[in-house]
């Protein structure tokens, strides 16, 4: 078990760290934020000396490098073949922006990358992926069977910059050719990259993976599926091509003088329909096989001495049960059943060998499941890998493959979201913790079943309201604890728990931010506090706080508008037409189209501008006439501002080949897309301080789609519909224009 601290350290502690923020003067005229704490502290007598801290070989993260700017990419095939490019969405080199991005990283104390290339086609071919083509993007990539000459220049460059920061790479070779026979391709393309990349200093790993090309999916003898370009699939067994590539593989890299030690495969643990060789009729033996035992076969078959190997993994925590399917299973929570993966995979490979254990991979498997987040299952990791000496592991994931990404609950949080701006999640300070501060080394292995105590908790500031941040603190007298706060009765919006981070003494802390669109109604809330130490034993606790947010002050009633009779209001709201668009009034707002010209929109635009800081709304229906462009796309119903000659719009958009809501701006700074089929919501548009933030409700509640920092000039409002190059005719009506904060300018 941790190390235990005294319940009286425990409170000196705390009291010492408001004391020392109490220690600064006041503004005049400031109210004094007034914590919420439980038990009364003894007066501190004594101090206590810091635990010493420890780190992990390899902190690593797994690495898709951003184009800020755009709602996707840069994909990996990209960074290579781009590297020397000018890419005028970040205004410099793709090679200078990976740069930049690198030395972010390290500051949060990254030494290693995960970083994939896939066997990729020469060109790339628009459509599904499907046989025959089984296209896989240049941009994904290196191409197959011959790497152009570029592409390994660049590649070497990549190594370069990498070296140049200080940090390693582990480089997944994803080849989704891997029955090809003879292996004259596989050769060419694998030994192509390694003889120009073997001896670099940067190339910590290098990992063979894929599948095969095309596969029968239901033993009609047909191949009619692709082969996914992910982990190999060991648990195929040791007679199926995966595992006979990879042995291949190996044995191809270590007779290009390549040392065993820098070769593996990702072998998927923790997987508990694999663990318990669930049957299978297509695989060796007819059932499936634990990877981690087919990869120490392949070892040995090679006759790799035990000091040389690396077995790579892929570990993502999550409930036992959740990868059972159809077998009986008695669960475990994520935490015990990682514990559990561990010892099963030393039972595996044996314990003292000088093997490396690294975890190419790791994270959150998704879908999350609520009361697990990310942040603890990368604490989790971490402390786990350390107790059993495992390297270290690449942490999924630096930033989502697309802004829709970042929406959607179901899936693990990065550590950056994406935009043009570096802003972050809650992962951030987790991780940073963990591999710039370091962690305590002082944890047991010895089991236990004694719960954690709570000796004092503190949220501050007492009284909260919309926006502002509230500050969780709780002391427990042991280290290496998950503790969590649930802050859904305070903030609606935040389903999750919050993580607070293990300070080393005892003592655990996070900032938790009220969103600005919270609907919760005032009054005293009760925060949940939970901890659960290494062994799973738990206990909870409440802390309360009041939400207190005052009665909006606005002047703007009058500017509200429900669009009740059959004449708009000339005196608050102009027509802007172009291409044929006509605005009509009839109960609502409708807006037409014309397909008589490739561009054309209706909307409206405000005769006034709102200064400082406000929140708008306007619901819409988009009705007759929709459907999917040939060409170009159609915004169904957009709410936007101008602010300082720029125009900031959430939309309602749809393509030929996608419907999505939209967060776009003149200036490219404004970027936020989720797919979506909704012709009916509701749009909103808030500023706060320079914070500008795009919210959409299609029947969930309000949701967050977008944001970005503006100036704050006035800023005047615009609504409407529009055919982008599409020749269409259709209408939306809108509704319920609401000017729900701020204040008109004179």
């Amino acid at each position: 078990m941790a190390k235990k601290l005294s319940g009286v350290t425990a409170v000196i502690i705390i009291l010492a760290m408001l004391l020392s923020a109490c220690a600064k003067p006041l503004i005049v005229g400031t109210p004094m934020l007034t914590p919420t704490t439980t038990e009364a502290p003894p007066v501190p007598t004594v101090t206590t000396t810091a635990l010493p801290r420890v780190f992990l070989p390899v902190q690593g993260l797994y690495v898709q490098f951003e184009q800020r700017g755009s709602p996707s990419r840069y994909w990996s095939g990209q960074v290579i073949t781009h590297f020397y490019t000018d890419d005028p969405v970040v205004g410099h080199t793709v090679g200078e922006e990976i740069a930049n991005q690198l030395d972010i990283m390290k500051e949060m104390g990254v030494n290693t990358i995960a970083f994939e290339l896939r066997s990729s086609a020469e060109k790339y071919i628009p459509g599904p992926f499907a046989p025959p083509d089984c296209n896989i993007s240049p941009a994904l990539g290196i191409q197959y069977p011959q790497p152009t000459p570029e592409e390994i220049t660049h590649l070497k460059a990549f190594l370069d910059l990498l070296n140049s920061k200080g940090m390693k790479v582990h480089l997944r070779l994803v080849n989704t050719h891997m029955a090809e026979a003879p292996t004259a391709n596989n050769e060419l393309w694998l030994g192509t990259i390694l003889n120009a990349i073997k001896d670099h200093p940067a190339l910590d790993l290098v990992l063979f993976e894929g599948s095969v090309f095309m596969y029968d999916s239901d033993g009609d003898g047909v191949k009619d599926k692709c082969g996914g370009p992910a982990e190999p699939g060991l648990w195929e067994g040791p007679t199926m091509v995966p595992a006979r590539y990879v042995k291949w593989a190996i044995g191809y890299a270590h007779s290009l003088g390549m040392p065993y030690r820098n070769l593996s495969a990702q072998a998927i643990v923790g997987n508990y329909y694999t663990i318990m060789q669930a049957p299978n009729g297509f695989m060796t033996d007819g059932h499936h096989w634990e990877p981690i035992e087919v990869l120490k076969g392949i070892f040995d078959e090679l006759a790799v001495p035990e000091n040389q190997r690396t077995y790579a993994i892929s570990f993502y925590e999550h409930r036992k049960c959740s990868t059972a399917n159809e077998l009986p299973c008695e669960d475990l929570n994520p935490h015990a059943w990682a514990l559990e993966t561990v010892t099963k995979l030393f039972d595996t490979i044996g314990r003292g060998t000088g093997a490396r254990v690294v975890a190419v991979e790791m994270g959150l498997l998704p879908p999350a499941e609520l009361g697990w987040t990310t942040e603890m299952a990368l604490q989790s990791l971490v402390w786990i890998m350390k107790a059993y000496d495992i390297e270290g592991g690449d942490f999924w994931r630096w930033t989502s493959f697309s802004s829709d990404e970042d929406l959607n609950k179901t899936l693990s949080i990065p550590v950056k979201l994406r935009g043009v701006d570096y802003l972050y999640t809650m992962v951030k300070p987790v991780l940073e913790n963990l591999y710039v501060m370091g962690q305590t080394d002082d944890l047991a292995l010895t089991p236990d079943s004694t719960a954690p105590v709570f000796a004092f908790k503190i949220v501050s500031p007492a009284t909260v309201k919309n926006g502002d941040t509230l500050e969780l603190t709780a002391a427990l007298g042991e280290t290496h604890l998950f503790v969590s706060a649930d802050i859904s009765r305070v903030d609606s919006n935040q389903v999750n728990p919050v993580t607070l981070i293990d300070m080393g003494n005892g003592t655990y802390k996070a900032s938790a931010p009220i969103l600005l669109w919270n609907s919760v109604g005032n009054g005293m809330k009760q925060v949940t506090l939970k901890a659960m130490d290494f062994w799973s034993n738990t206990a909870t606790t409440t802390v309360a706080v009041e939400l207190k947010n005052s009665a909006a002050t606005v002047d703007t009633s009058t500017y509200n508008d429900s669009f009740d009779g059959t004449v708009l209001d000339t005196a608050n709201w102009k027509r802007d037409l172009s291409g044929g668009g006509g605005v009509t009034q009839d109960g609502q707002l409708m807006m037409t189209t014309s397909d008589m010209e490739a561009y054309s929109s209706a909307r409206v635009e405000s005769a006034w501008a709102l200064k400082g800081d406000f929140d708008i709304q306007v619901d819409f229906e988009i009705g007759e006439g929709w459907k999917s462009p040939e060409v170009e796309h159609i915004d169904g119903a957009f709410l936007g501002v101008k602010v300082s000659g720029q125009s900031y719009h959430i939309t309602r958009i749809r393509s030929q080949y996608s419907d999505n809501l939209f967060a776009w701006s003149s200036d490219n700074l404004f970027i936020g897309v989720i797919p979506t089929e909704a012709v009916t919501g509701k749009l909103r548009l808030l500023r706060s301080g320079n914070m500008l933030v795009a919210l959409y409700d299609v029947g969930g509640g309000w949701q967050k789609l977008a944001s970005v920092n503006v100036t704050r000039p006035t800023a005047v409002v615009y609504f409407g519909n529009g055919s982008v190059g599409s020749s269409m005719e259709f209408r939306t009506d809108f509704d319920n224009f609401q000017v729900n904060a701020g204040s008109i300018a004179k």
